[in-house]
């Protein structure tokens, strides 16, 4: 049970220090990420090219580097009253144009100050091979959520799709999972 608790709040504070985390040269590549305050994860990111803030994230953390989690977030100004409720929500996605099942939303949050809110989106877990190839399959790589007979992802969220810049990406997650070994 405490894995499970743990798992949605590691995710809450990497969405949280990701917000200041942003491209130094603005050109969308990939790179490894330094979050300092987390010594027991590594992760590569992209930012997002129709929501530059919202960036596409490969983490991997100290004792099962076997395995990367791909994760995004999704800034939205739609004001749903249920929006904080969607925790663990699944959410119909496609991935370069496939229909992917494993996807949940893992938190939502309204920052201080902010008008919209964040959404945490887990992917899915893969080996770092996996991982790259998902990724670098397409440039751009994209994320499309879908409507479902379950979820209505257009009631909470205004956009729908988001692209990112595969440009380096197997070279930026190789570089997170070696860093994960040296942990």
């Amino acid at each position: 049970m405490k894995k499970l608790f743990f798992f949605p709040l590691a995710f809450l504070a990497f969405a949280i220090a990701a917000e200041a985390n942003t491209d130094s040269n603005g050109d969308g590549e990939w790179r490894l990420d330094n979050y300092s305050g987390f010594p027991t994860d590594t992760m590569a990111s992209v930012n997002g090219n129709a929501v530059y803030g919202d960036r596409l994230r490969v983490k991997f953390s100290k004792g099962r580097c076997e395995k990367g989690y791909l994760f995004t977030t999704i800034y939205t100004y739609k004001n749903h009253p249920d929006l904080l409720k969607l925790k663990n929500q699944s959410i119909r996605t496609q991935l370069n144009g496939v229909d992917f099942s494993s996807a949940y939303i893992a938190q939502v949050i309204k920052p201080p100050k902010a008008t919209g809110h964040s959404a945490t989106i887990v992917i899915g877990a893969l080996p770092k091979e996996g991982l790259i190839v998902v990724v670098a399959a397409s440039n751009p790589f994209t994320i499309e959520y879908l409507d479902s007979e379950k979820f209505k992802a257009s009631d909470y969220f205004d956009v729908l799709e988001n692209s990112w810049n595969s440009k380096n990406a197997r070279v930026a997650i190789e570089q997170a999972y070696n860093a994960c070994k040296l942990l």
